[in-house]
């Protein structure tokens, strides 16, 4: 069976990991057109915005894989479904490069 990291491009998400964090939506790998309007809807118009709604998932003793699967659920219960996975990835992914230990990459991506 594959797994996350089978299906996640790398070199996408290291572009992003390694570029400042912009407020632009459409700076983040997987985030589709059809996305922006919805979080809108729910109050998120920047990058910034979203980073906070992640952090707002973070429960101590959670693990990582329960705080992807939430946010996703999230995400998924407000219409955006489209490429979820990536857009999660990264954005966990530069969150944790601010935040060391914010979340453990390597058990996601054996979901």
């Amino acid at each position: 069976m594959d797994n996350l990291n089978d299906s996640i491009p790398q070199d996408i998400v290291a572009e992003f990991i390694l570029a400042p964090l912009s407020g632009e939506l459409t700076n983040i790998p997987g985030m589709v057109n059809d996305s922006i309007p919805i979080l809108r809807n729910i109050g998120i118009v920047n990058t910034y915005q979203l980073v906070g709604f992640f952090l707002s998932f973070k429960q101590s003793e959670q693990s990582s894989i329960d705080l992807f699967n939430n946010i996703k659920i999230s995400l998924g219960s407000v219409g955006i479904v489209t490429n979820t996975d990536l857009m999660i990835i990264s954005l966990l992914e530069k969150i944790d490069t601010m935040i060391p230990g914010f979340c453990d990459m390597s058990e996601i991506y054996e979901i």
